[in-house]
């Protein structure tokens, strides 16, 4: 089960496909420490993630449980004193992670702004 004030910071990103990159965002995968009440709300569930990647475009999260592809989320992201990003999202595909938990991918209703980003981002 993940921590909900766990926030990974891989050193590297994924390899490089053989695929043409087809994403029309810049994909980022760190944020900076502190960023640590990270949430998903999907019905009446509000569950903890951490944030594995974000663009201006979605999300990608590790849940402790499945959430269906097509399933409309509540994305919330801040620290201690304020929530930095609120964002209406759908669940765009769904991967089990070796340990368990989830691998959720979601395409924001709307994109963020690159200040939101920014804010983030730090």
């Amino acid at each position: 089960m993940i921590k909900p004030s766990a926030v990974p910071r891989p050193d590297v990103p994924p390899a490089p496909s053989s695929f043409p990159e087809r994403r029309a965002w810049v994909r980022y995968y760190c944020l900076p420490p502190g960023l640590d009440r990270v949430f998903v709300s999907a019905g009446d569930q509000r569950d903890p993630a951490s944030v594995q990647n974000i663009s201006r475009g979605g999300i990608g999260l590790l849940l402790g449980r499945r959430v269906e592809p097509g399933t409309a989320v509540r994305v919330e992201v801040g620290n201690a004193s304020a929530t930095l990003l609120d964002a209406a999202a759908r669940v765009a595909h769904v991967t089990q992670e070796p340990a368990g938990d989830w691998h959720i991918g979601c395409a924001f209703d709307a994109p963020i702004s690159q200040e939101e980003l920014d804010k983030l981002l730090g």
